[in-house]
């Protein structure tokens, strides 16, 4: 019997990894993903999950064209009809849905949950759960993959999609670097007496960063970027002091009443990768960048990485396999610029907002109202944002 040479093994069974692969599956190529947990659990009935994101319009159509969308609970899902970012003074900016659509938020274990089910429906096998300890092997024209306990993949491509830490990327050689904000997220959920339905808000406070995402049901997420040392002081905090300390800091037309989540804490920092690929390998998702979570693109971009790769490989002419770097080497330039645009204009932010001389006050919040008062550099701003795939 032929022995089974897989087209591309994926690692790591996240919103990238398993989106590539259904992708792959639908364009005719021979795919598995490789998981170290030895499973996945999520249950609605505990609530709303504290890892929550927004995605865009374009990652939308996309997920709906794998066949992913109708495997999610509508119900949990949060359309954007709104988005205002608000300055530490006066500044304002807002964008409201008017016909091209704002995205919608929604629980990262959710979204996870449902392309495992999508995938499973194409291939029951294409998961292989509890895959640890790999290590890799050149062979003439593919890689040959190990795992601890002897199992064994040969492939043409391999894709590490296995998180920021990425022992994949290590073991291939690719340098990376990681840059700390010297903030940390906290993270947690409320209930709300008052609130705009479906309006995200982010507002720039001389501590940090606070975003509200809008929730089902009345409740928002709110992830607060503050310096390490503030953020363990909150997370500190008795749900009343905490809830109040929101409240006085927070937006004036949201008015929150309960928390319903346990905070979390999440040290923020910039990953970049200075080369993504090598014959036979290449990183996707938080593996290839990461992203502070100002800009809440961080799941978007690793779709749209996703989507690219995908595509690469499915109109690739007859003679390259997917393993031919030139092919990885043109998703690399395509996807990279987008991240580090994105990385760029994140700094740019966050710097300005960590300096309070008086200039530097006035200017950021006057710019915020001039920006607002400038319909097309608002679209071009969003178009950004929610780039095409």
């Amino acid at each position: 019997m032929k022995e089974l040479i897989w087209d591309v093994v994926v690692v790591g069974a996240g919103s990238a990894g398993l989106s590539l692969a259904i992708d792959l599956h639908q364009t005719g190529h021979r795919v598995c993903v490789l998981e170290r947990e030895a499973g996945f659990c999520f249950n609605p009935q505990t609530g709303y999950d504290p890892r929550i994101y927004t995605l865009t319009d374009a990652n939308q159509a996309w997920l709906s064209q794998l066949g992913v969308w109708s495997y999610l609970d509508l119900s949990r899902i949060q359309t954007l009809n709104a988005m205002q970012v608000l300055g530490d003074q006066d500044g304002r900016l807002r964008w409201s849905d008017d016909g091209y659509g704002l995205g919608v938020v929604l629980e990262g274990p959710h979204l996870q949950a449902a392309l495992i089910k999508r995938a499973q429906s194409l291939d029951t096998d294409m998961i292989h759960w509890g895959v640890e300890g790999l290590t890799h092997q050149r062979e003439e024209r593919f890689l040959k993959i190990s795992s601890a306990s002897g199992q064994t993949w040969k492939t043409r491509l391999l894709v590490a999609a296995d998180g920021r830490m990425s022992p994949l990327r290590q073991s291939f050689g690719l340098r990376h670097q990681v840059i700390p904000y010297g903030q940390t997220a906290l993270v947690a959920n409320y209930q709300a007496c008052s609130q705009e339905e479906g309006v995200a808000y982010q507002r720039f406070l001389r501590e940090g960063v606070l975003a509200y995402l809008p929730l089902p049901e009345q409740r928002v997420s709110i992830v607060w970027s503050l310096p390490t040392d503030v953020a363990q002081e909150y997370s500190a905090l008795s749900p009343a002091d905490r809830l109040s300390r929101l409240n006085a800091w927070g937006i004036e037309s949201v008015v929150l009443e309960t928390e319903i989540s346990a905070p979390q804490l999440f040290e923020l920092s910039k990953l970049t990768v200075k080369q993504w690929s090598v014959p036979r390998f290449t990183v996707l998702g938080d593996a290839a960048h990461g992203v502070h979570p100002l800009a809440g693109q961080g799941l978007n971009l690793g779709l749209q990485g996703a989507a690219c790769l995908g595509r690469v490989l499915a109109q690739r002419s007859p003679g390259p396999d997917c393993g031919d770097l030139s092919l990885l080497r043109r998703y690399e330039r395509a996807r990279k610029e987008s991240v580090q645009r994105f990385q760029w204009v994140i700094d740019g932010l966050i710097n300005m907002h960590q300096k309070d001389q008086l200039g530097r006050v006035f200017w950021r919040n006057r710019g915020m109202t001039w920006v607002n008062q400038q319909p097309f550099l608002k679209e071009w701003l969003r178009n950004g944002a929610n780039e095409t795939l």
